[in-house]
């Protein structure tokens, strides 16, 4: 069975949201990413890390919006 940590990697893989060593690094805690990229993450795993970890649906899709 997968280490969660490898499945989230590969998923950020497979999305196209980081590739090769920093995709594992950020899915074993590593490197944060910036908000940029958080967003990008959590539109493509549905998993909120960084510094949007711990913030609300609504305030995200505010930033969305201004992040264009």
């Amino acid at each position: 069975m997968d280490n969660p940590d490898t499945s989230f990697a590969k998923q950020l893989q497979d999305s196209g949201v980081a590739r090769g060593g920093y995709a594992y690094d950020i899915a074993n805690g590593r490197r944060v990413p910036n908000q940029k990229l958080a967003l990008r993450i959590y539109r493509a795993t549905g998993r909120k890390i960084g510094p949007i970890a711990n913030l609300p649906d609504e305030t995200i899709a505010v930033l969305e919006q201004v992040s264009l």
